[in-house]
């Protein structure tokens, strides 16, 4: 009785699908329509009346490679609506021809298409995150060189004795050993 029932959850391949020129993998909520005359919708309706010890069988998860299950549509350029009602009638489709019940798409959750570029915006609270981060940087480091400049006496008195290109202690200093270690991963990262 339970495997006459469709699986609650069902996905196609997502990396064979976007690795395909052309894929489109999406993931959306499938519910069941219930018909009087269906044995397999009432054995769903039934089972799902527990829902303290049962999963709602009424209401599916399905991971569709849309490129290659739902082949005699044409994907490219659809809207949302129009690939609800595509992705509609080819689940529809699927699920009736194995287990003989209706659906109907109620959600899409996302879709993938394998042509996507992944563009970072940098809008302007960015820039000046990056500007407030540069001034904090340089002003630790003139608060540094004040402070060796008064430790007179003091243990640290052996570091401001130290000409500048001996030891790099200050903050700019760190910059550039950052901007050098982004240098090498940039040249030898590609």
């Amino acid at each position: 009785m339970y495997f006459r029932m469709p699986p609650l959850f069902e996905l196609d391949n997502y990396e064979q699908c976007m690795g395909s020129e052309d894929g489109v993998f999406c993931v959306v909520a499938v519910d069941v329509i219930t018909e009087p005359d269906n044995d397999v919708t009432n054995i769903i309706k039934k089972y799902s009346l527990n829902k303290q010890k049962q999963y709602n069988h009424s209401s599916l998860e399905r991971g569709i490679c849309v490129t290659s299950s739902c082949k005699g549509n044409n994907i490219s350029n659809l809207n949302m609506e129009d690939l609800n009602i595509v992705l509609s009638e080819c689940i529809n489709e699927t699920i009736y021809n194995e287990y003989k019940v209706k659906t109907q798409v109620s959600r899409i959750y996302y879709c993938h298409n394998s042509k996507r570029q992944v563009d970072v915006d940098v809008d302007i609270g960015d820039w000046i995150f990056a500007v407030i981060i540069l001034i904090i940087f340089f002003r630790i480091s003139k608060l540094e060189r004040v402070y060796l400049k008064r430790a007179k006496g003091s243990k640290i008195k052996k570091f401001s004795r130290l000409r500048r290109d001996q030891v790099c202690i200050s903050c700019s200093c760190g910059l550039r050993i950052i901007n050098k270690i982004i240098d090498f991963f940039i040249k030898f990262g590609k």
